[in-house]
C-alpha cells in the first residue's frame, strides 16, 4: 500500500502527514510522487504513520498456498486479513502476518 493510500485511509490530509513526519507540505507532495524511498526513511514513515510498509512489501511478493506440510508439520492458512503459519508441535514457531491498517 502506498504512503498516500495509508494517509487517505486514515483520513489524513497532506498537511496532517507533514506534521506527523515533521516535513514540509511540499516534501510530502514529493514523497507521494516518488518512485523509490531509502529504507531508513521508510522505517521513519512506518513508525510515524503506525503502518508496517515492510510487511506489506514482503507479503505482496510472496506466493503462499494454503497447505499442510507433513515433513515440517506446518499448517498454512490464508484469509483476507492474515496469513497464519502454525506448527502444532512447536507453538514458538507459529507466525501470523496481518494485512490491515493499525488504528491509533
Amino acid at each position: 500500500m502506498s504512503i498516500r493510500k495509508v494517509a487517505e485511509c486514515r483520513g489524513y490530509k497532506e498537511k496532517d502527514v507533514a506534521e506527523k513526519l515533521e516535513y514540509t507540505q511540499s516534501t510530502i507532495s514529493d514523497l507521494y510522487k516518488g518512485e523509490s524511498l531509502r529504507v531508513k526513511k521508510l522505517f521513519w514513515v512506518s513508525e510515524r504513520l503506525h503502518y508496517h510498509f515492510f510487511y506489506d512489501l514482503f507479503l505482496s511478493q510472496m506466493r503462499i498456498i494454503p497447505s499442510y506440510d507433513p515433513f515440517f508439520q506446518l499448517i498454512i492458512t490464508i484469509d483476507e486479513q492474515k496469513v497464519c503459519i502454525e506448527n502444532p508441535n512447536d507453538e514458538s514457531f507459529s507466525m501470523i502476518f496481518l494485512r490491515h491498517l493499525r488504528q491509533k
